[in-house]
């Protein structure tokens, strides 16, 4: 199933209780609370407010995105990961989305890899432990920057409960986009939906002869999949309603 929902850093200057709001408006049914504005994993109160607030508005917490970046691990960032954890199992969410190293992948040097590689398995099986995956966002400037990259970073870390969050690269072209959709498929949690052409954001119907491919692709692994709206361009809650009617018009 695939499901319609929102990243809530796409407005960070909104309050939690607006974006429930809004949601509720548009019809929107699945959330990624963000850790750097919204839920910082440190405050028990902005927790417990995220989880009042999603209930009210009947909204699932799917995510917790966190901006935890593995590089040469620390006592400290080994703290940062765990706290980032015990906030994605209090907020009920499955999964918790952090980003894949501090570098891309043709910059990244073997030892520097090895240490992300060792980070990512001590966030594993932390979040194992919890009951949660963890979901690496498909990034630009991370070592899921790449296709070939993205499935070596599985592989080399080994652990069941690593995933994929796709989005489409905006640097790439569509053949590109499609392709890595089709090998990622296997890996895939949620996706981070948007329409954008390099560093332009346009509204999401422009985009809809591509979306609806991706869109069939996801929908033929008959896994559950939340499609996350992320980033309008023209950053107003008005453009959500208006995206988030494009999207569950493709859903149908």
């Amino acid at each position: 199933m695939l499901t319609a929902g929102l990243v809530s850093i796409t407005f960070r200057k909104l309050t939690k209780a607006e974006i429930g709001a809004l949601m509720e408006e548009c019809g929107l049914t699945a959330i990624e609370w963000g850790g750097d504005v919204h839920v910082p994993s440190g405050s028990p109160q902005d927790i417990a407010d995220a989880c009042s607030i999603s209930a009210a508005h009947g909204i699932r917490t799917v995510a917790y995105g966190s901006y935890y970046k593995p590089w040469i691990g620390t006592e400290e960032t080994r703290a940062e990961i765990r706290q980032d954890i015990g906030c994605a199992r209090a907020l009920g969410a499955k999964t918790i989305r952090i980003w894949a190293g501090q570098k891309g992948s043709a910059d990244i040097t073997a030892e520097e890899r090895a240490g992300v590689v060792r980070e990512l398995q001590d966030a594993c099986d932390a979040a194992k432990d919890s009951g949660l995956t963890v979901s690496l966002e498909c990034h630009n400037w991370t070592l899921t920057d790449d296709c070939d990259s993205s499935l070596r970073l599985l592989e080399e870390v080994a652990r069941d409960n690593l995933r994929l969050y796709w989005q489409p690269n905006q640097f790439r072209d569509n053949a590109y986009n499609l392709e890595t959709l089709k090998r990622e498929l296997p890996y895939i949690s949620n996706v981070h939906v948007f329409s954008w052409e390099g560093k332009d954001h346009y509204p999401l119907e422009r985009h809809e002869t591509l979306w609806r491919q991706y869109i069939d692709v996801l929908a033929s692994s008959g896994k559950d999949h939340n499609l996350l709206l992320e980033f309008m361009h023209n950053d107003q809650p008005e453009q959500l309603k208006i995206d988030s009617s494009v999207l569950h018009g493709w859903l149908r």
